[in-house]
């Protein structure tokens, strides 16, 4: 059985009726989302907050979205290399940020790597690739992607961008954004377990989340937000065994162009905290791409003396354990 983080938001409020804050719940792009406001709302309010988030998820879903063939990512996905294309704000906005993130992960975040990532899914699922590999891995990479001016091109035109590693957590600070914006400082946000938390719980303290080892239930840690957000990355989402008994999961190493191995003492779970949704979102993903801890360390203080506010939690694995399950070892910087 694989395990992973849990983060549980704790709250003391035990039903809503007219004068508790208000929650709105969806679904937005197959993904579940609550929306806590930490008072109660009016009527026309209400109708406000809904409309600001319905507007936030179309939005997310016409630019970001690359299972959206007519997003503005998907089209630029399909350009020609050297063909410019001019770029809307949002999306000029998220990948100068992303060639941040790209940066400070030292070129661990890159989301070109979609086409290795499809290539690996269908040798472990049985599939014969229609690419080899190296033609795959001459296509990816994040300098093939030039950004001049509000323009994009590429090198390559099989060159694909993923943002489905910084647009979620990009959402959700956006959507944090619009509330503030229209008079809503108090809010708890948490789209697929992403989560950004501002001003104050009905209770009047900070909002807080619980981190729980899920093998035993018990907590490894209380984290109070405060304007803070919360991403988790972890080898449990998507997994294939090889012929061999091998278990790789979901994240390409842009490095070498390979799955990540789960093994004995690599990382389980990666939970950070960071001052937005966008950076912590990134760096999780990052985070898993280390099969030594004290790289994993030395990376992390890295990150710190660059942002001191953000702070990385993991899980390793212990297949070694007697237990018959995979022990975790907790591990906090």
């Amino acid at each position: 059985m694989l395990w992973f983080v849990i983060l549980l938001l704790l709250t003391g409020c035990s039903k809503e009726n007219p004068s508790s804050p208000a929650v709105f719940t969806g679904v937005a792009m197959t993904i579940p989302y609550k929306v806590q406001i930490g008072e109660a709302l009016t009527r026309s309010q209400r109708n406000e907050v809904e409309k600001i988030i319905a507007t936030l998820f179309s939005d997310v879903n016409e630019t970001f979205n690359r299972f959206n063939p007519d997003s503005e990512l998907s089209r630029i996905n399909r350009l020609p290399s050297g063909k410019k294309q001019r770029l809307s704000e949002p999306l000029w906005d998220l990948l100068q940020r992303t060639d941040q993130m790209v940066v400070l992960t030292e070129g661990r975040f890159d989301p070109t790597v979609l086409a290795l990532y499809l290539y690996w899914e269908k040798k472990l699922t049985g599939k014969t690739p229609i690419e080899d590999l190296e033609e795959v891995q001459g296509a990816t990479g994040w300098h093939l992607v030039h950004l001049d001016d509000h323009f994009f091109w590429k090198e390559n035109s099989d060159t694909q961008i993923d943002l489905g590693g910084i647009a979620k957590g990009h959402a959700i600070d956006l959507l944090a954004e619009r509330l503030r914006a229209r008079g809503y400082e108090n809010f708890f946000i948490d789209w697929g377990g992403e989560i950004f938390a501002s001003g104050k719980h009905p209770e009047n303290r900070d909002w807080m989340i619980a981190i729980l080892h899920p093998a035993m239930q018990e907590e490894i840690d209380i984290l109070p937000l405060k304007g803070e957000a919360v991403a988790t990355s972890g080898d449990y989402l998507q997994y294939w065994k090889d012929s061999e008994g091998r278990l790789f999961f979901h994240i390409v190493n842009p490095q070498t162009g390979t799955l990540m191995e789960a093994t004995s003492g690599s990382i389980t779970s990666a939970t950070v905290v960071a001052p937005t949704c966008l950076e912590a979102d990134a760096l999780a993903t990052a985070s898993m791409l280390f099969t030594d801890m004290d790289q994993a360390k030395a990376w992390a203080t890295r990150v710190q003396e660059h942002s001191p506010e953000i702070t990385l939690y993991w899980l390793q694995r212990d297949f070694q354990s007697s237990s018959s399950e995979s022990s975790l070892v907790p591990t906090k910087l």
